[in-house]
């Protein structure tokens, strides 16, 4: 066991995947195409340099949109008779 194996941190998950829509042409993507980019789970910001920019860019002129995921509920939900 070298020296360096006893300073190894466990590593975490540290990154989420969002999803975007382009509201313009960017790089490949046409306007109205909806992509998953890797971000930070903190921060919410794109890993990739060029993707970042452009998040930030979007909230001047907007050119890129987040797109909120639905929550979906963990238990079933079930109908209750009603008393009449």
């Amino acid at each position: 066991m070298s020296k360096f194996d006893k300073n190894k941190k466990i590593k975490t998950k540290r990154f989420i995947l969002k999803r975007f829509k382009l509201s313009v042409s960017l790089r490949e993507y046409a306007a109205g195409t909806t992509i998953s980019l890797k971000c930070h789970k903190k921060e919410g910001t794109p890993i990739d340099r060029y993707w970042r920019k452009r998040f930030k860019e979007s909230k001047i002129d907007g050119c890129m949109v987040e797109v909120s995921e639905p929550k979906k509920d963990k238990k079933p939900q079930t109908s209750t008779p009603s008393t009449e």
